[in-house]
C-alpha cells in the first residue's frame, strides 16, 4: 500500500470548500487522532520523568510541572501520580481555596493524581 503525502495548504484549501457534514467528519477525525497521540505519549511515560500538565479541568492545573512518581489504575484509565515541583506547588496553593493549605503550610511539593494522557514529557530546561 502506498502512502500519499498531503500538504497543509492542500488541507486548508479543502476545508475552505467543505460543507457542514464534511467539516463534522474532519473534526471527529482530528479529535480521535489527538486522543490516539495523547494515549501513545501517556504509554511512553515512566516514573522519574518530568512532565507538564495540560488539557485538565479545572484549568488552573494546566501548566503545572512535576515528576511522575508512580502510576495507578482506575478502571481502564492510567493515572499518573505527579509530584509537583516547588514553583507549581506554590502556584497551586494560590490558585484555589481547595489547595490553600499548600501555601499556609509552606509546602514545597505536592502529589497530584491526573490522567496520564494529560502529562506531556518535557526536557529539564523547558518551563512553560
Amino acid at each position: 500500500m502506498s502512502e500519499t503525502s498531503i500538504t497543509t495548504p492542500a488541507v486548508m484549501t479543502y476545508i475552505q470548500g467543505a460543507g457542514a457534514d464534511e467539516l463534522d467528519t474532519l473534526v471527529e477525525a482530528i479529535v480521535k487522532r489527538r486522543e490516539l497521540l495523547r494515549d501513545q505519549a501517556a504509554a511512553a511515560l515512566q516514573p522519574g520523568m518530568q512532565v507538564q500538565l495540560g488539557d485538565l479541568k479545572p484549568k488552573y492545573l494546566n501548566g503545572l510541572v512535576g515528576t511522575v512518581a508512580r502510576f495507578e489504575t482506575s478502571g481502564r484509565r492510567r493515572i499518573a501520580v505527579v509530584d509537583l515541583d516547588q514553583q507549581s506547588t506554590s502556584t497551586l496553593g494560590k490558585a484555589s481555596p481547595k489547595y490553600e493549605f499548600l501555601a499556609t503550610q509552606n509546602r514545597t511539593s505536592h502529589e497530584l493524581e491526573v490522567p496520564a494522557s494529560c502529562c506531556t514529557p518535557m526536557n529539564s530546561e523547558h518551563r512553560g
